[in-house]
């Protein structure tokens, strides 16, 4: 499930450990509340992010979405039923949306970007 209401963003332990990032960095009890209202205690990291998009150009092979932020993190393992939370510092920069009976996530920096980019159903 993407749950774009989310106050923390999930990482996946495979993109975790291809960012080689080392894995040293201390954790924290976190508290994760999601849009319908569902609290969980886990784990969590504090990094510094950006999100950019790739262009397909070689020249210049990526577009900046958002500029470096702090963000939480929680650390999992994907498996078909781990929600994909957006985070809080993503919402507050870049328009976020799903579809009924899509799992795909769309991401935009203007709204009518995000809305141009949902199937019809």
């Amino acid at each position: 499930m993407n749950d774009t209401g989310s106050t923390i963003q999930t990482l996946y332990q495979h993109d975790w450990n291809a960012m080689n990032l080392g894995h040293n960095l201390p954790t924290q009890v976190t508290h994760i509340t999601t849009a319908n209202g569902q609290v969980t205690q886990t784990q969590s990291v504090t990094a510094q992010i950006r999100i950019v998009a790739a262009t397909g150009n070689a020249t210049n092979p990526w577009k900046i979405l958002m500029n470096w932020t702090g963000e939480n993190f929680v650390i999992r393992p994907w498996t078909a039923t781990t929600d994909l939370l957006s985070g809080l510092m993503p919402r507050m920069h870049l328009y976020f949306a799903t579809s009924p009976g899509n799992q795909n996530l769309y991401i935009s920096q203007k709204k009518n970007g995000v809305v141009s980019q949902l199937p019809v159903v």
